[in-house]
């Protein structure tokens, strides 16, 4: 599934794609091509922002009306609600909720209880087997990061959550005396930094968010590759997502494939199967 548009062709059906997150809501168009048999994610439809942005997104005129709303929500029900009080009030479309499922797409649920993964999660873990195969180690930094592990059978494996480096930055400003105001909007800044010791206090906040975050990705792998045994292990893909990305995409020993749109790929995948995305 290519992330652009290659084809002038029209497109047969239209869905819209809502990520509702832990501080942000993301949404983009899908496009199902029926000569090719594939969807396309539109990446000039790609918006980001509250519920009163994605309103106004839909009102702009600049999405095609969709056969099909889909969403995946985390946090309270209310959160949820407002999303689709929200389509709802622009578009007669069904509006159609994912959340995590025991099995989708041929990937086993590794959490005793299926439906406490969270949603967004589970979107990202089926999106990555579909597009990149298994074995494979998602890892989506935003307001908490999570690690997810998928070994070659599809099995997934469980988690590790840690709080994502903007929530580390706040927690620092929170429990103790230091100013971090500086640091709040150093996500970009971060890519340029590496976990070393460093000789200001801005530059040492950003290089131990760094150290955390690979620390936790390094010691996730290295119990993975021992798991799967070798012959497994050396094709272990580790795909990267998230908003905070940035902050070890270039700060990493390990080959990282950055893919932002990938709980939209899941989404397409637990909804219409492995026969069309």
């Amino acid at each position: 599934m290519n992330p652009e548009l290659e084809s002038p062709r029209p497109a047969d059906r239209f869905c819209l794609l809502i990520d509702r997150g832990s501080t942000r809501v993301k949404w983009i168009t899908a496009l199902w091509h029926g000569l090719s048999a594939q969807w396309n994610l539109d990446v000039t439809t790609f918006g980001e922002g509250d519920v009163a942005d994605l309103e106004q997104a839909m009102e702009s005129g600049q999405m095609l009306p969709p056969e099909e709303v889909l969403y995946c929500s985390v946090g309270t029900e209310r959160r949820a609600r407002e999303v689709e009080q929200a389509v709802a009030a622009h578009t007669a479309a069904p509006v159609i909720r994912l959340r995590a499922e025991p099995q989708s797409h041929g990937v086993t649920n590794g959490y005793r209880e299926p439906g406490q993964l969270g949603a967004d999660r589970w979107m990202a873990i089926v999106g990555a087997v579909a597009q990149y195969h298994a074995p494979v180690l998602v890892m989506d930094l935003g307001t908490a990061t999570t690690i997810d592990l998928v070994d070659a059978d599809r099995r997934h494996l469980g988690g590790v959550i840690l709080p994502g480096p903007g929530t580390m930055v706040r927690a620092l400003g929170v429990d103790t005396e230091l100013d971090v105001s500086g640091a709040e909007g150093f996500g970009a800044e971060l890519r340029h930094r590496s976990g070393q010791p460093q000789g200001d206090t801005m530059s040492a906040i950003a290089g131990g968010i760094v150290s955390a975050q690979n620390g936790a990705l390094g010691e996730a792998l290295a119990w993975f590759k021992q798991r799967l045994g070798e012959e497994a292990a050396e094709r272990v893909k580790v795909i990267v997502t998230g908003g905070a990305a940035g902050a070890i995409l270039k700060q990493s020993v390990y080959q990282l494939t950055h893919d932002p749109l990938l709980v939209f790929r899941g989404m397409l995948s637990c909804r219409f199967g492995p026969g069309e995305t």
